[in-house]
């Protein structure tokens, strides 16, 4: 049977070598993405010597809440140096971290970052849901698309189906993956969702680290611009990459299940989940993890406002 008897919206097969072209461009995105979090990781831990809880306590004797109290109240006594508390050490620590004037920046840059990567951690939580979602009736014994001419994997059922037959059927044109064997959704969500998270996760630290431990709003905003390509290579990659073939095929190839009552009700509520979560984790780190550096950063903004440094 022809390409043209078949349709012209039915996908011709992927080749054996675009398969093996999406295999390579796998492992090139896991192997860049887990190299890059993993320095990343490393790099943060790094810069962040120096402002540790613990060393800061270990040498001067108090925490940063306690300092940033101490600088504010010289700030109100128009004390520069406040009965002598005011060690020439620690304000010359003090010093490095009075250049950023509004503060508001670290907080909104940390915010658009989460926002970002918690995009990315729902978006593969809910390809796990998908996944052990794909409960369609189909025959045990079928291995292959009920099309010869596009055949399935082993261990996957496709589909093609009339559109309107029921209101989650493929749109004209796209085919429905509607059956996966337990070993092929577990080695589907290993390669993907958990990667993504992982990958999500650790990215989303380190970037946070990276954003507050800038020092001037230049280097704020471009570190947060920066990372953001870190959770985008998988995307830079295939756009690059893969063959118009492979895009269309792709574009046009998508899993069907049956939504859950609370998957349909997901829809109303879910982007207040997103910003909640956004938000949850900008007051969770900014005034949690790295509360101590920042209101230590802005006691140093006023104090050397208060008493600017004369050269």
């Amino acid at each position: 049977e022809s390409k043209a008897a078949r349709g012209k919206d039915e996908p011709a097969p992927l080749h054996s070598i675009a398969l093996a072209l999406a295999f390579v461009l796998y492992i090139l995105n896991l192997v860049l993405q887990l190299s890059i979090v993993a320095i990343l990781l490393f790099t943060a831990e790094n810069q962040e010597h120096g402002w540790e809880a613990d060393w800061f306590l270990s040498h001067f004797k108090m925490d940063f809440f306690e300092a940033a109290a101490l600088i504010q109240a010289a700030v109100s006594s128009g004390d520069k140096d406040h009965h002598g508390a005011l060690t020439e050490r620690l304000m010359a620590k003090c010093e490095d971290q009075s250049h950023i004037q509004y503060q508001i920046l670290s907080y909104l840059m940390v915010f658009l970052w989460l926002a970002k990567v918690s995009g990315e951690v729902m978006d593969a939580f809910f390809q796990l849901v998908m996944l052990a979602s794909m409960d369609y009736p189909v025959d045990p014994s079928e291995q292959h698309c009920p099309d010869p001419n596009f055949p399935g994997e082993p261990g996957a059922i496709w589909e093609m189906l009339p559109d309107g037959e029921d209101e989650n059927a493929a749109n004209p044109g796209k085919w429905d993956v509607v059956h996966l064997d337990g070993w092929v959704k577990a080695m589907a969500a290993f390669l993907d969702p958990v990667v993504r998270l992982a990958v999500a996760m650790g990215v989303g630290y380190a970037g946070v680290k990276f954003i507050l431990l800038q020092t001037t709003e230049g280097r704020v905003v471009l570190k947060a611009l920066c990372m953001k390509w870190v959770i985008q290579i998988d995307e830079v990659l295939f756009k690059t990459f893969a063959s118009y073939h492979v895009k269309d095929v792709v574009s046009r190839t998508q899993c069907r299940f049956r939504p859950s009552e609370t998957a349909k009700s997901w829809e109303q509520y879910g982007g207040f989940v997103y910003l909640l979560l956004a938000v949850g984790a900008t007051v969770g780190l900014t005034r949690g993890v790295f509360g101590g550096i920042l209101d230590f950063r802005q006691a140093c903004t006023e104090y050397y406002a208060a008493f600017p440094v004369t050269v």
